[in-house]
């Protein structure tokens, strides 16, 4: 969702009073196109986040302390020089537009008074902060530079005039009648769509309050301009009113609606046009709402990169070793067809007082059955003797293959099996600690290059040895996985162990002899724990529910039915050299489930 010029007064009348006599005392970049401005007003510290990302320019206060690049960018630099240690006056907008000013008052070199505007222009992917000098107007710099090159409006340059934005010469939003909105909507065409029409005539309204307003307005989705008239022009009118007199007055409640676990829109009043199913969320002010908004949407799209670079890796891995199998299943059936020169050196052996020098072949009569007879090519340049050499060194060579070929084929197997499981991991991993975990576990298998280790750190006085304190880099281990844990109606705990790490972590080392240990029936998933403890009597419906996990986190989730094996701990061991989640067990016993009634099911 697009921040309008609607939504943008609430936050400038919440951040106005919050920032007014406030001195900044840090300002940050972590972002090539976002700036954070840290300071503190009565001794109440605050951090206020601009972004002139073409897709999510936003101007909030933000809790979110975002990591920052080891040098600063040179915008950074000069926002330092000019704004650090100055005190913020006033923060303004352009009527109804998505144009932001916010007024610094400081000092320069020679402890003179200046004053200096930061300008937030949010306007896509033509998006700007740019720093200006106020008694010259001119510009100090930009986030983004651009000349005439690229714009013929303007320049971004430094020593150049600010010029503003274009007007975008739409009808304000208090200005609203019934009449001027009628006659701006008979200006578009016919089968304009009425929420596009009122995007295209109002100031300050996005494509989701366009669609709110006709929503209140009791204005259908598929009405067209050329089907109002007065009637639904003073609806229309009205729903208007009702919104711009909402924020004039601070009266609205923000909302974020949420589509399972994304983001879908927030507003600062209820979006009553949305399917009424959908999650909302009250909050206090706009500036939560936005940010906890953008830093869901932000965390989303980083889960989605990590995951699809991870899951090209892997499956690039996974193509690898399958043609690696293919080769070896290849290998194995040319050599297998090879081993008949056993039957052959064997058959010439028996045959040898037959063979006169230069043959090029003979008959021979089967062992067994005499009635089948064949004909045996030889090299007329080799006696029979070494003719028959020959075909028992093929023979040898074709057996060491199909034994060698046979041994690399099923370490294969378990190969294609483990990465089969990750990519599994990868598909179903919910947050970035689940692909932190699974990226570490491909560092570890050796898929990934490691972080080099650092230099050991040498006591200056003891000839090379560490000192105290210091931590060796051979020592340094990642931190231990968290299984998900589910606490039972009953009372009961069940182990989940979502990706290798954890199922091996879950299997060898949380888990005891006497818990119950569950996995999907040939089919790579997830380890399921019961800690049984001193505890007795399983109910049936907590080791139903435990198969139901095991079925969820495995590649079988969308299926009806899914065999679960189940059996202590104690019968599952894990192989020497076994890859990372791979065990073997025994004494188990087989319960089929539906892993889609796990859904409804909410773990604490």
């Amino acid at each position: 969702m697009a921040l309008d010029g609607l939504t943008l007064t609430t936050i400038i009348k919440e951040l106005h009073p919050a920032l007014t006599g406030g001195r900044i005392d840090r300002i940050v970049q972590p972002l090539a196109d976002e700036i954070h401005l840290i300071g503190r007003t009565d001794h109440k510290s605050w951090r206020l986040l601009l972004s002139a990302s073409p897709t999510g320019g936003r101007i909030h206060l933000t809790k979110t302390n975002k990591p920052n690049p080891t040098h600063p960018p040179l915008y950074c630099m000069v926002l330092r020089k000019h704004l650090e240690g100055g005190r913020i006056r006033a923060v303004e907008q352009v009527p109804w537009e998505r144009v932001v000013r916010v007024r610094i008052e400081g000092s320069d070199e020679l402890g003179g008074r200046t004053e200096k505007s930061l300008y937030l222009e949010i306007m896509g992917k033509h998006s700007n902060l740019i720093l200006v000098d106020d008694a010259s107007e001119t510009i100090l710099d930009g986030i983004r530079r651009y000349s005439h090159a690229v714009s013929r409006h303007r320049e971004v340059l430094p020593g150049r005039p600010y010029i503003a934005p274009p007007s975008q010469e739409k009808l304000l939003l208090p200005s609203v009648t019934d009449e001027s909105l009628g006659e701006l909507l008979y200006q578009a065409a016919e089968k304009t769509s009425v929420d596009k029409a009122l995007q295209q005539h109002l100031m300050g309204i996005s494509p989701e309050t366009a669609r709110e307003i006709c929503f209140r307005a009791g204005i259908a989705k598929t009405t067209v301009t050329g089907e109002c008239a007065g009637y639904e022009f003073g609806r229309l009118a009205l729903a208007i009113r009702d919104l711009v007199a909402m924020v004039e007055q601070g009266t609205y409640t923000p909302e974020v609606v949420w589509e399972n676990m994304t983001p879908k829109a927030f507003a600062p009043w209820p979006l009553l046009h949305l399917d009424r199913s959908l999650r909302r969320e009250r909050y206090a002010t706009v500036n939560e709402a936005i940010e906890l908004f953008y830093n869901s949407k932000s965390q989303l799209e980083k889960l989605s990169n990590m995951r699809s670079a991870l899951l090209k890796r892997v499956a690039a891995e996974w193509d690898r070793v399958h043609r690696r199998k293919t080769s070896q299943e290849k290998d194995i059936a040319t050599a297998e067809k090879d081993l008949v020169y056993r039957s052959w050196g064997e058959l010439l052996m028996a045959n040898l007082y037959r063979v006169q020098p230069g043959d090029r072949s003979i008959t021979v009569q089967d062992f067994v059955d005499p009635d089948m007879t064949f004909e045996i090519e030889l090299d007329p340049s080799l006696t029979p003797s070494e003719n028959t050499q020959v075909f028992f060194s093929r023979y040898n060579k074709a057996r060491q293959t199909v034994l060698l070929a046979t041994e690399q084929k099923e370490s294969t197997a378990q190969e294609l099996a483990y990465l089969d499981s990750v990519l599994i991991s990868l598909e179903q991993a919910e947050n970035l600690d689940d692909l932190a975990e699974i990226r570490q576990e491909l560092v570890q298998s050796g898929y990934l290059p490691g972080e080099k280790p650092k230099e050991k750190v040498r006591h200056p006085q003891k000839g090379g040895k560490p000192s105290k304190g210091t931590k060796s880099p051979a020592k340094e281990t990642a931190p231990a996985p968290k299984p998900l844990t589910i606490t039972t109606p009953e009372g009961w705990t069940i182990w989940v162990g979502r990706n290798n790490r954890q199922n091996d972590y879950l299997t060898m080392k949380m888990s005891r002899d006497t818990d119950i240990w569950l996995h999907t029936k040939d089919i790579p998933g997830a380890h399921v724990v019961i800690p049984m403890r001193e505890r007795k009597n399983l109910p049936d419906s907590v080791l139903e529910l435990a198969a139901m996990y095991s079925a969820y986190y495995s590649r079988s989730r969308e299926a009806d039915k899914v065999p679960v094996d189940y059996t202590e701990r104690r019968y599952v061991r894990k192989p020497t050299g076994g890859k990372p989640g791979f065990v073997i067990y025994d004494h188990q016993q087989t319960l089929w489930v539906n892993p889609r009634k796990i859904e409804g099911f909410a773990p604490e």
